[in-house]
């Protein structure tokens, strides 16, 4: 991977946790799929470790029928799913689908993971930019950008 390149998929992952505010209110907002993170039933934490040389770290905090995701690592999580930068934003854009890559095995998982709070998670990200109106504008802007910036994708889907 040219280093360019490399600087590009850091720069969208960097993006997606600077704008960790707003993907906070859709995952608040009801879903227009109808799943939604707090419909899965999981309660605590999980950690998200994005290897590669644009990877990081970030977590999904779901409690009293609140989620949020928070830059870094939660210090006691349930558990902790593994997945390349590459892969991420491809969940993110939409190019792939979470049942598809967690049930091939692309990504691994620890601890007691809740597979369906974390594929609700993406599928929530995504339902955000299906929709109409001014949040749905955002996320679509806001998820493109972060796409566009990390090289991986086009677009969102």
């Amino acid at each position: 991977m040219a280093y360019q390149e490399e600087m590009h998929r850091k720069e969208g992952f960097q993006s997606f946790l600077a704008s960790t505010g707003f993907w906070n209110r859709i995952l608040k907002s009801p879903s227009g799929s109808g799943a939604t993170v707090q419909s899965t039933g999981f309660r605590g934490a999980l950690n998200f470790e994005v290897t590669g040389k644009a990877g990081g770290q970030f977590h999904l905090a779901v409690e009293d029928g609140s989620a949020a995701l928070e830059k870094g690592a939660h210090s006691s999580p349930k558990g902790t799913i593994t997945l390349p930068d590459e892969l991420f934003m491809r969940l993110l854009s939409g190019v792939a689908s979470w049942a598809t890559v967690y049930s091939s095995g692309q990504v691994q998982a620890s601890g007691d993971v809740e597979a369906k709070a974390a594929g609700a998670l993406f599928g929530q990200l995504k339902s955000a930019r299906g929709g109409s109106g001014p949040s749905a504008w955002a996320a679509r802007w806001l998820t493109n950008r972060v796409i566009k910036k990390s090289g991986v994708v086009r677009e969102a889907h």
